[in-house]
């Protein structure tokens, strides 16, 4: 029964791993739709944590990475946003390997904890800025 519990625990900390990766990737953050008084010109402002992507009604994107550009849509707290995800994914990166490098030591018990906590701090730092951006939306 542990075992499986382990497995479970180890698959949703690699499928965590997983979502923090394309989350920190995704410039869907925050999305605003302007539409013109005729309803034909729109545009869509998608903003995450790297770039800022403008579609308008053509379907043409464009992308412009935040380092060369001030942002409006994103407070000072992009920084402390983008530094929470990172280290997320360094946790749960970290998680993955220790789970991987337990099966292999007598001491497992305290591989498994450390494990856990590596999960566990993963999920609050990327369950941080996702509620914080979703309370100031």
């Amino acid at each position: 029964m542990s075992m499986g519990m382990e497995i479970v625990g180890i698959v949703l900390g690699v499928m965590g791993l997983i979502t923090t990766i394309i989350v920190c990737a995704l410039p869907t953050w925050m999305e605003t739709t302007f539409t013109a008084a005729n309803f034909v010109t729109t545009e869509e402002v998608w903003d995450g944590l790297w770039m800022s992507c403008v579609k308008r009604s053509t379907s043409h994107i464009q992308c412009e990475v935040y380092d060369s550009m001030p942002s409006s849509a994103w407070s000072s707290n992009l920084q402390v946003t983008r530094a929470m995800t990172i280290m997320a994914i360094i946790l749960g990166f970290l998680g993955v390997m220790v789970s991987m490098v337990r099966h292999k030591t007598t001491n497992y018990i305290k591989l498994i904890i450390i494990t856990g906590i590596f999960f566990i701090l993963a999920g609050f730092l990327i369950l941080i800025p996702v509620s914080w951006k979703a309370r100031t939306i």
